[in-house]
This record gives C-alpha cells, sequence and structure tokens, in this order.
C-alpha cells in the first residue's frame, strides 16, 4: 500500500479479511483485491493519512483525530525524531482534549490552530487544555498555514513537524 503510517497494516489487514468474506458472493478476484490496495489512495483520493509534504524538516500531516488514532500516529514518530518534535494540533468541538492532550510528547513545541468549519474547537478555548510548563512552547494561530510557516522558521532540518486533529485541517492545510 502507498500508505505510509504503520497503522495501516491494521487497516489493510481488516479490509483484506472483509474482502475475503465477500469474496465468493460478489466475485471478486484477488488480484484485483491486491491492485485496489496498491492503488487506494490514486482510486479513492484519501489525503492526510501519514501525508509527507516535506522533508528536512520533515513535515508530515495526518488525519488523526481521536485518542487511538492520534496515539498510534505519535508512537510512529517519536521512534523515527532524531530532532526536536513540532506538533500543530486544531480539532472540532467534540473532541475530548483533554485525553488526547495527554498522549503529546511532552517537551515539544507547540502550535495550537483551528479548522475552518463551523464546528471547530476555536484556538482560545483549545488553549485551556495545555499546561505551558509540559512544552518548550505554546504559540496559537487562527489559521493552519501560519501555524506551519511559523515552525518552518524555527524548525532545524533534523526536526519533525506533524500537522494532524481533524481531516476539515489538514483539508485547510492542503488548498
Amino acid at each position: 500500500t502507498p500508505l505510509l503510517g504503520e497503522y495501516q497494516k491494521e487497516n489493510i489487514n481488516t479490509a483484506v479479511f472483509a474482502a475475503r468474506q465477500l469474496q465468493a458472493q460478489f466475485g471478486l478476484e484477488t488480484i484485483k483485491m491486491k491492485l485496489g490496495i496498491e492503488n487506494v489512495q490514486s482510486n479513492s483520493g484519501i489525503i492526510g493519512r501519514f501525508q509527507v509534504l516535506g522533508n528536512r524538516p520533515a513535515i508530515i500531516a495526518d488525519s488523526s483525530h481521536n485518542a487511538e488514532g492520534i496515539q498510534a500516529f505519535l508512537s510512529q514518530i517519536e521512534q523515527l525524531s532524531t530532532g526536536n518534535i513540532h506538533l500543530i494540533y486544531g480539532c472540532v468541538s467534540d473532541k475530548e482534549v483533554d485525553k488526547i492532550e495527554q498522549l503529546f510528547p511532552k517537551n515539544t513545541l507547540l502550535y495550537l490552530t483551528q479548522p475552518t468549519v463551523e464546528r471547530k474547537m476555536p484556538v482560545q478555548k483549545l488553549k485551556q487544555f495545555f499546561p505551558k510548563k509540559d512544552y518548550q512552547s505554546i504559540q496559537s494561530f487562527e489559521h493552519v498555514k501560519s501555524a506551519l510557516s511559523s515552525s518552518k522558521e524555527r524548525a532545524s532540518e533534523e526536526d519533525f513537524i506533524l500537522i494532524f486533529g481533524s481531516i476539515f485541517l489538514i483539508s485547510d492545510l492542503l488548498q
């Protein structure tokens, strides 16, 4: 699969299992299932699934938005990281940010922002969930592109810049 996140292995296994259960009923050919997995990005137009947007510093966008997805994403990054981690995070208002914040690696540089949808969690409200003592710095931005610009200015070539928290945030970034 062209999807890079380690968590994709579990997703692919689930999809293959489901396809095999339906294989006889719908006449699915094994080769077509294989081609579907190999071409999942071009076939579906999926964005923001461990999407590498730059190198040196590494810039990775991921649409993980719940505790389980964010934990899987951040765990993989912590294994890869050699420099500082810059977290660009924004979400919609129904997220359990108090639980999600506990998953963030401490001593990182944090850039809080918000997606441009009506359901957004305003960045001023989001700030209340992040204790300053746990991070190298915390900055707030009205738009994800401004947060990315700021993180690029501060990042060294060995650093990782991560953008996550909502598919809406990733959409704003890629527009």
